[in-house]
């Protein structure tokens, strides 16, 4: 699980809805309850080995990542051939846990972060939380704004279903570099 450590909202920790794997792994880059290894995303497979998971799980994680693209990547690379993977992302919330909050989603986000070209094979795309947003001070030409729904996250649920040799991708900046 990427992002492990219990939510300053509370509540249950993710692993325990999960109480018959046999190893479950809980990641974040901040010590903490839930968390069994403390690591940065952007470096997971170094950190903790390629391909020895048949899943990987993060809810709300991506959005406070400054390049998501670099840790989906880390993420396929530590997923097993035919192991599944679930991440959801907000679409149309509010900023928080600032000043790390970056990105928002659709469903061809989830696309884009796991492709086909690297392995991943994408089994089912959704959103929840309907919403309908409201400006505060709309233009003109967006009087009917506030009729169109909308959803607060989107997610996706994907396979790797094929390796690909990931050995010559790279990105030339850490995070660090850009914060």
């Amino acid at each position: 699980e990427l992002g492990a450590k219990r939510s300053v909202f509370g509540g249950p920790l993710r692993r325990e809805q999960f109480p018959n794997v046999a190893r479950y792994v809980g990641v974040d880059i901040h010590p903490g309850d839930g968390v069994d290894v403390v690591c940065d995303v952007h470096t997971l497979s170094r950190d903790l080995g390629g391909e020895q998971f048949d899943a990987v799980i993060s809810g709300s994680v991506l959005e406070h990542l400054p390049m998501p693209w670099v840790a989906a990547l880390e993420v396929i690379k530590c997923l097993k051939l035919g192991g599944v993977m679930f991440h959801n992302m907000p679409a149309n919330w509010p900023l928080h846990e600032l000043p790390a909050d970056f990105w928002r989603s659709t469903s061809e986000t989830f696309k884009v972060l796991f492709p086909a070209a690297l392995g991943i094979e994408t089994e089912a795309t959704g959103a929840g939380y309907p919403m309908h947003l409201y400006m505060v001070d709309p233009p003109p030409n967006q009087s009917e704004f506030h009729t169109h729904l909308c959803y607060g996250f989107y997610g996706i649920r994907a396979r790797k279903v094929r390796d690909v040799d990931l050995s010559g991708f790279s990105w030339p900046l850490r995070p660090s570099d850009v914060l």
